[in-house]
């Protein structure tokens, strides 16, 4: 699976360098936007794989969540108050009217 992941992530960062050199020639507003696509993509795999494996080398893919960094801060807190985060929860009630699906929402008191 990792491998399979690696090939992606190289996968469209070709895809993005080959669209984009298509541009620079033709200026084709379709390879644009396709160059947009890949390079959105890719950057991603990037992303997530690069921040992966600094987490998994310095933290041994082991995480202490009762460590500080992992901790609610009273700052936010405040913030979640101010911003009625609690009241947002309590009326996500339907997903979603166009197909009538209803979602039972846990309210957290």
């Amino acid at each position: 699976m990792k491998k399979i992941v690696y090939s992606f992530g190289i996968g469209f960062i070709v895809l993005t360098l080959f669209f984009c050199g298509i541009y620079v020639k033709y200026h084709s507003s379709l390879v644009l936007s396709l160059t947009i696509i890949f390079g959105t993509v890719s950057h991603h795999f990037v992303m997530r794989l690069l921040v992966g494996s600094v987490v998994g080398r310095c933290m041994h893919n082991k995480a202490d969540y009762t460590k500080k960094w992992y901790q609610s801060r009273q700052w936010e807190k405040s913030i979640y108050e101010i911003l009625k985060v609690r009241y947002w929860k309590t009326i996500c009630r339907f997903l979603n009217k166009i197909t009538s699906t209803c979602v039972n929402v846990v309210l957290i008191k």
